[in-house]
């Protein structure tokens, strides 16, 4: 049902583009364009494929997604980079490398991937990120697949990448080995990487080589796994404050796909209810907004018929005076809008102060616990690290909700005061851009200026930011530092050894380092908000500008309309139109 609805309210909009076409609406264009791309934006969903080295995941893929072998599946040649599988009519591969660079291969997929991005690839150091494009029925109905290195990694970097992607993915499968059920990786996976009941929601666990259990094994080796993921789920539902449901667990075969059927129903189901129709109904309500936006259009077209030449003439001239003037007359503009402006840039400025600040102590309070819950099992300087890893890591990801709102409030009030200045002006039906139903392309008009400045830090938090990996973290290196470079961390670990409370003492090294990276973002986003106040005014005058051509453009349409058509033939022209507009 969820596939039929989306390809029913795509072949809707293309109609609406075709219909909008010929009555020559120019500045709905964009606005469906746009909206066709945000359909295929938002209903595309993202599977992540985690799972320990030799899980069978490339197999599985392969199998399961594909239809056939395109990674590398030999025991010694393991996913070493993120790769991307996505629809396309054109197979390929698509080598996106450090350096911005990109090649494209049509052919020997698995040969290739084996020689430059397993493990062990000659170029797998070069390398970002790889894309396959493949012709398979299951990613043409919008899933995206993205496989993963390895979560026992030795790699902490890669593994780091790994982990950043699990709150962006939709849904997660998480394959086990059914003949080496429940190891040490799974269990630290389940109550050490989780952040959050809503990214346990979306995992599949799939107990891969099931063919391999024997029949008389196999109600035991479930209920086992089943046992020892209800212990660990005790763990993270005390970390979180809330009790966590058993997550689904199915047995299947990647060599004989034993109960694909029932994976494919149940992700399915889980892709479509938990996501996909929330968005589509969504999706449609902005159908019917495009709708009515094109039906004023048509009213406007009507009433301009109905009035005289010689005042539409008139019309046309003042418009371009009110044009010219507020292309030279910028000063008043932006005096009557910056005040505005600025006040919400500050207001922005100030809370993300705030937020960091609790962060921070967030994330001390959460190291302190660690470190003395777990001071004896401190062997040596990886578990110091380890535990400052995942404490900062989950720190930073319990705030990651109250940063994207308070990013989202703040263009939201940006929002209104482009809408307030629209209301001003007689130029309702006349926006390139209706930024009401279009949110996403104000933050647009707002990059790369304020995305340099603000969207390194908020994308590495919203998006769940590794911590060695992701811009934020990068930034807060100096902390890592401590860590890398061994020093003041021996000395922690050290005296660890022989005093408790010294460790927790030296905390405040860490603090000092917080304080210093998240100082330097604000300092620098304070420098910063001239060049984004005018970033925005700038975005602001030019939509305004483009609204009085687009009227401009109709006026003189409708004096050529009166020219060579009747008045009366005209109206029912368009009010037949009307009528098939209601239609689509």
């Amino acid at each position: 049902m969820f596939l039929e609805k989306k390809s029913e309210l795509i072949e809707r909009t293309n109609t609406l583009k075709i219909f909008a076409n010929e009555l020559d609406i120019n500045n709905i264009n964009e606005n469906i364009d746009s909206f066709l791309e945000e359909i295929q934006r938002d209903l595309t969903f993202n599977v992540l494929c985690l799972g320990d080295f030799s899980s069978g995941k490339s197999t599985f893929i392969n199998q399961f997604f594909i239809g056939k072998n395109v990674l590398p599946t030999n025991v010694t040649t393991t996913t070493a980079k993120l790769t991307v599988l996505k629809y396309g009519l054109e197979e390929k591969i698509v080598l996106k490398y450090k350096d911005g660079t990109q090649k494209e291969f049509h052919e020997n997929f698995e040969n290739i991937l084996k020689h430059t991005v397993a493990k062990g690839g000659e170029e797998v150091e070069k390398i970002d990120l790889v894309e396959v494009y493949i012709n398979s029925e299951f990613l043409k109905d919008g899933i995206v697949i993205v496989d993963s290195p390895g979560l026992n990694d030795p790699e902490t970097e890669r593994m780091d990448v790994t982990l950043g992607f699990i709150n962006r993915a939709d849904s997660i499968l998480y394959l086990i080995m059914a003949t080496q059920a429940w190891k040490k990786s799974e269990k630290e996976f389940l109550e050490e990487k989780i952040l959050s009941k809503e990214d346990l929601d979306k995992i599949f666990f799939l107990l891969n080589y099931w063919d391999l259990i024997d029949e008389n094994q196999r109600d035991e080796v479930i209920k086992f796994v089943k046992t020892e993921m209800e212990k660990s789920l005790k763990i993270v539902s005390a970390e979180l404050g809330q009790k966590i449901p058993t997550p689904p667990l199915i047995p299947i075969s990647a060599k004989t796909k034993e109960n694909f059927d029932v994976l494919k129903k149940k992700l399915w189901e889980y892709l479509s209810t938990k996501k996909g129709e929330n968005i589509l109904e969504n999706k449609y309500k902005k159908l019917e907004v495009l709708k009515r936006r094109i039906k004023e259009l048509i009213i406007e077209k009507i009433e301009l018929q109905k009035k005289e030449s010689k005042e539409l003439e008139d019309s046309l001239k003042n418009l371009k005076q009110e044009v010219e003037k507020l292309k030279e007359d910028v000063t008043i503009f932006k005096k009557r809008l910056k005040p505005k402006i600025d006040g919400e840039v500050t207001s922005f400025v100030e809370e993300v102060q705030k937020l960091f600040e609790r962060l921070k102590e967030n994330i001390i309070e959460r190291l302190s616990k660690r470190i003395d819950n777990n001071i004896e099992g401190i062997d040596d300087v990886a578990d110091f690290e380890k535990i400052i890893k995942d404490s900062i890591r989950k720190s930073i990801y319990l705030e990651k909700r109250n940063f994207e709102n308070l990013y989202r409030k703040f263009l939201k009030k940006i929002e209104k005061i482009l809408e307030e200045e629209k209301s001003r002006l007689d130029l309702k039906n006349y926006f390139s851009k209706n930024k009401v139903l279009y949110l996403d392309d104000i933050k647009e008009h707002l990059k790369p200026e304020i995305s340099i400045k603000v969207d390194y830090m908020i994308d590495a938090i919203i998006t769940g930011g590794s911590v060695l990996g992701g811009a934020v973290l990068a930034s807060v290196n100096p902390l890592f530092a401590i860590v890398a470079l061994g020093g003041v961390a021996y000395n922690i670990f050290i005296k660890a050894k022989k005093e408790k409370q010294e460790i927790l003492k030296q905390l405040s090294i860490i603090e000092e380092q917080i304080d210093d990276t998240f100082s330097e973002y604000i300092t620098r986003l304070e420098g910063q908000q001239d060049e984004i106040t005018e970033t925005i005014l700038e975005n602001i005058r030019n939509e305004l500008i483009e609204a009085y051509l687009e009227k401009e453009r109709i006026y003189k349409q409708a004096l050529e309309d009166k020219k060579i058509n009747k008045d009366d033939e005209l109206t029912a022209f368009y009010n037949d139109k009307i009528k098939e507009l209601e239609k689509i």
